[in-house]
C-alpha cells in the first residue's frame, strides 16, 4: 500500500510539472526576431504566445489539448493518494463512555 501511495504521489508531481512546462523559442527572420513561448506539452501546449515583428502579441489558450489530460491524470493521482491515505489511517479512538 505504501509503495502504491508513493508511486501515485510521484505520478501526480511529474504530471503537474509536465502541465506547467515552459518552452521558449526564437527564430531569426528577414523581418526581425520571432519569439514564442508556451506552457504544457512541447508538441501540444495549452497556453502559447507568438510575437512576430510588427505585430501585436497573440495569446492563445487551447482547451482541446493533450496537456489537459496530463492535468486530469495528476488530479486523479493526488486524489487516489489522499484516498489511500485515509484507508491506511488507524481506527479512530473510541468515544468516552456516557455517565
Amino acid at each position: 500500500m505504501k509503495a502504491l501511495r508513493a508511486a501515485l504521489l510521484v505520478l501526480g508531481i511529474v504530471c503537474t510539472l509536465v502541465f506547467f512546462t515552459f518552452t521558449m523559442r526564437y527564430a531569426q527572420t528577414p523581418e526581425g526576431e520571432h519569439r514564442s513561448w508556451s506552457l504544457g506539452l512541447v508538441d501540444d501546449p495549452w497556453l502559447k504566445q507568438d510575437r512576430a515583428p510588427g505585430q501585436s502579441p497573440e495569446l492563445v489558450i487551447d482547451f482541446l489539448s493533450w496537456s489537459w489530460l496530463v492535468l486530469i491524470v495528476a488530479c486523479a493521482a493526488f486524489w487516489a493518494y489522499r484516498r489511500l491515505g485515509c484507508m491506511a489511517c488507524s481506527e479512530p479512538a473510541p468515544a468516552p463512555a456516557a455517565k
